[in-house]
């Protein structure tokens, strides 16, 4: 199982400066570059303290010069936010620049502040995702091409330089937490990511219905990655997982007054409890936290779950740098490298009942409902 580091930057203790944030994030990318991870992914949010990477790709050129080791990644690119053109030739410039290690992850965005801040509309936002991916592709495979569409037009030929240099394009990713994106992702042959939030039966039956989707495309499932993004805490100390559980659920009730059209003050989200929240032993079963021997347990469950790529959210809510650090520290001495060695099942087959329908458009097999919202 390939494991990378995956960064939101909240900063909780708002008294902290963002020059701060920064460096911290780049002394742990920095210190993990030749740890055995895999690369390093950045996740894109705007307007609050809820995660300080506005800007992925400028984050990641820094990225790429204190970690030459790793891949990069966006985790994700909320797409209905940009200009495609000028997505595609940010893109292929950072590609180029980092010697082609550029993994692209895209996805359709939750966050209403964030798209009210850009004057777009989120109930559209499927739409315009697919317009831009379209728009996307035929940049970076066409020269002097003209496009027409609903949302996007580029009514003049244009050539994208420089070109990516991965040909066409970097690999592309899709943030896939429901059956319609699913469908899509399979449709165009990209890998698949899920959200932060699910269990592991939830895991097993998106799995399930990739594997679906993937058949009926004719597509090999150990051609695609499957990845999924945790918050993970590695310690000997109960006390402090307790601790660290605590600034988890911090994270996700910012991520759900954000969802639910909550504005932040000052950049600023006050996230209390709310009504009918789960518990903490609940919600410990969305998590990767524990000793060495509990995370791998937790680890040989994944990958019998069919997680290719995992994503670890090593900082988040009000975790501090040297938290973070001893929390790698121990995790990359006792757990990475047989997580490394783990081999993910990659022949998942969904279950009879779910293989009967002639077409995955007309089925949406879940057998539970997944937690809302999907936050990355």
């Amino acid at each position: 199982m390939k494991v990378a580091m995956l960064y939101l930057v909240p900063t909780r203790d708002t008294s902290i400066s963002c020059e701060t944030r920064y460096h911290e994030l780049y002394e742990e990318i920095a210190w993990g570059n030749d740890q055995g991870f895999e690369s390093v992914w950045v996740t894109e949010h705007h307007f609050s303290n809820y995660g300080y990477t506005p800007s992925p790709l400028i984050m990641l050129m820094k990225a790429a010069e204190v970690a030459p080791a790793l891949r990069l990644g966006t985790a994700i690119i909320v797409l209905p936010l940009w200009d495609p053109i000028r997505l595609a030739e940010d893109v292929s410039t950072l590609d180029v620049l980092s010697g082609g290690r550029l993994e692209l992850g895209l996805g359709r965005g939750y966050q209403v502040h964030e798209f009210e801040g850009y004057g777009r509309s989120l109930a559209n936002n499927r739409p315009v995702f697919e317009e831009a991916v379209d728009l996307l592709l035929t940049a970076w495979k066409r020269d002097d091409f003209t496009y027409e569409g609903e949302h996007f037009r580029v009514p003049t030929p244009v050539t994208i330089l420089p070109k990516p240099l991965q040909s066409p394009h970097p690999p592309i990713w899709m943030a896939t937490t429901s059956p319609e994106s699913i469908r899509y992702a399979a449709r165009h042959g990209f890998h698949f990511m899920t959200g932060t939030f699910m269990t592991l039966p939830e895991l097993k039956a998106h799995r399930e219905f990739v594997s679906l989707c993937l058949a009926a495309e004719g597509r090999r499932q150990e051609d695609y990655e499957y990845e999924v993004s945790r918050f993970i805490f590695c310690s000997e100390s109960q006390a402090e997982i307790d601790a660290a559980v605590e600034e988890s659920r911090w994270q996700i009730r910012v991520a759900r007054q954000l969802s639910g059209g909550s504005i932040p003050v000052k950049g600023i989200n006050d996230a209390p409890p709310y009504p009918g929240e789960m518990d903490a032993a609940t919600w410990r079963h969305r998590l990767v936290f524990g000793n060495p021997d509990q995370m791998l347990r937790q680890f040989e469950a994944l990958a019998d779950a069919g997680i290719s790529y995992f994503g670890g959210e090593f900082q988040f809510g009000g975790l501090s740098h040297e938290q973070t650090m001893k929390s790698m520290r121990l995790f990359v001495k006792e757990v990475l490298p047989v997580v490394d060695r783990m081999v993910p099942n990659r022949q998942i087959s969904p279950p009879e009942a779910l293989a009967v329908p002639a077409s995955p458009a007309t089925h949406d097999p879940f057998a539970v409902k997944w937690g809302q919202p999907q936050a990355r």
